[in-house]
């Protein structure tokens, strides 16, 4: 498939945090390569969830409801692993509906090409939004734990929980982006269709009935192959969504909790100027909160 070709670059990008997204014409040994890579990958994030509670141990309050935000980002990465491991083979249904959708509309060969070079250009931007907003939200995160902790080891403990999450964080962006891409593709062939039934509506009374029946039988067939490849994504991404949201509604919850909290106590701005050790001091939350913001912007911007 052209269409494969032109998208090779971002299908790579997509595997690289253990995710096996299936592509037709995929080799034997690629397909032992992901699965192997999604595996390893699986286990060192498992064994990430009780490591990040041994280098933490939380206690109180607010440590606690940081270590379990943390180990929800985690599991939302096992998930994300899991679900491309067992969804390989309606990964590969999902293009084969997509092939015959392009042999079904044919006759907009040239319409499909443009569309297709629109994706892309849409696709990269999306792609470099995604570098960029990433390296600004880590590397100011990072910046400010190396200020913020100026001792030796409160500057290690720091930077090792940060890189402990950094990973899986953006895992669960790479998958918005996507399953961003997969549903875009979807929309590009929903816009064809409806164009192709608005078309057949204002020239059927000018066709012959065997025509008319033609035209009405790939009508209903190019619907059955939408529907199908509607519910081969949905089948490949319900799981990890269905995490996502979750993890959002925590995320939100904490978000404004926080706010309220440092709000209430006139110290939102004033936790900022005091100098202590990042392990025991709540004034991280407010830069939890910070970054919770950013996400959301993010995930604004992937319109998802």
């Amino acid at each position: 498939m052209e269409l494969i070709n032109r998208f090779k670059f971002f299908f790579t990008f997509f595997r690289i945090f253990g995710m096996c997204y299936q592509t037709p014409g995929m080799s034997r040994k690629v397909k032992i390569l992901l699965i192997t890579n999604g595996l390893i990958q699986f286990i060192i994030v498992l064994t990430l969830i009780p490591v990040a509670y041994l280098i933490s141990l939380p206690s109180a309050g607010n440590e606690i409801m940081n270590y379990v935000q943390g180990a929800c980002i985690l599991l939302v990465h096992l998930a994300s692993i899991l679900e491309s491991l067992l969804t390989m083979e309606r990964q590969l249904n999902f293009w084969r509906f997509i092939k015959r959708l392009e042999d079904i509309f044919e006759d907009n060969f040239e319409e499909i090409q443009i569309e297709y070079g629109k994706l892309k250009k849409s696709t990269i931007k999306i792609f470099w939004g995604f570098v960029i907003i990433s390296f600004v939200t880590e590397l100011g995160l990072a910046s400010y734990l190396f200020f913020l902790n100026r001792t030796g080891t409160a500057l290690k403990m720091s930077l090792i929980q940060w890189a402990i999450y950094v990973v899986s964080v953006l895992a669960g962006r790479i998958r918005y982006v996507e399953h961003t891409f997969t549903v875009e593709l979807l929309t590009l062939f929903i816009k064809i269709f409806n164009k192709n039934v608005r078309s057949l509506k204002t020239h059927l009374i000018t066709l012959k009935k065997d025509q008319a029946v033609d035209e009405f039988n790939r009508i209903k067939l190019a619907h059955t192959f939408i529907w199908e490849t509607s519910r081969s994504i949905n089948m490949c991404h319900q799981w990890t969504q269905f995490l996502n949201v979750l993890l959002s509604a925590f995320q939100i919850t904490s978000l404004c909790y926080w706010t309220y909290f440092y709000t209430y106590l006139n110290q939102f701005i004033s936790l900022w100027r005091k100098k202590r050790s990042f392990i025991n001091d709540q004034k991280y939350e407010i830069f939890n909160v910070l970054c919770q913001i950013c996400i959301l912007m993010q995930r604004r911007f992937f319109k998802c």
